[in-house]
């Protein structure tokens, strides 16, 4: 058994750059898309994705949230817990499903994993974006006395364990990528980033189902 395993070297994107590129013209089911609406941010990448797929549904457990999206004109978001697919009233399959920022949410993420397979077809690819446990930032922000992290996470995943969760539920690896968010000193970010991917904020895993039915 191995304790020691070498990190790759990871090409960096801009979070919703990435996304958007890959739900172009797509139908798309976006996991997770109320997004910061409590907070009055306002499913900014579920407006981007709306903005480019051919077709797209919206998958979220913040009820209130999803209230607040009709409010504002968003109609394609529905209740489900992601733990409890089996339940959600959504039938067919989708070129693109895009996990983003859910997993470290979730109590029971081997469920979601399961759960998830009734919407793939054999060329239906998973987007998983999730923060990088190892992120350097957090660590000179742990030096400070200072965690900084999302009140509804109750975990981290690191390259190597967010990877081996996604291949012991039978997902094959397509793609791997760090991610930026947007923001102040990207040209920097960026460089610094080719350097070592920890510089980045966060990981992207595209996977396909190798038990999806032709």
């Amino acid at each position: 058994m191995r304790f020691i395993q070498k990190l790759p070297r990871l090409g960096v994107v801009l979070r919703h750059d990435y996304l958007t590129a890959k739900c172009a013209g797509k139908n798309v089911l976006h996991l997770g898309a109320v997004d910061c609406c409590y907070c009055g941010v306002g499913c900014g990448l579920h407006k981007r994705l709306m903005e480019v797929s051919d077709h797209i549904i919206g998958l979220d457990i913040d009820r209130d949230g999803i209230d607040k999206a009709r409010s504002e004109g968003i109609l394609n978001i529905q209740y489900g817990d992601l733990e409890r697919l089996d339940e959600v009233d959504i039938s067919g399959e989708f070129d693109v499903i895009v996990a983003g920022e859910i997993i470290e949410h979730l109590s029971n993420p081997g469920l979601f994993l399961d759960g998830v397979k009734r919407f793939f077809a054999p060329n239906t690819e998973m987007i998983v974006t999730t923060p990088d446990a190892f992120s350097l930032h957090r660590f000179f922000l742990a030096l400070r006395g200072i965690e900084y992290v999302h009140p509804d996470h109750v975990c981290y995943y690191s390259y190597i364990t967010l990877k081996h969760l996604l291949v012991s539920h039978g997902f094959e690896i397509n793609e791997e990528r760090a991610y930026l968010l947007e923001g102040r000193l990207m040209n920097l970010r960026k460089l610094l980033g080719r350097v070592n991917f920890h510089f980045a904020n966060g990981l992207i895993f595209a996977v396909k189902y190798e038990g999806a039915v032709i």
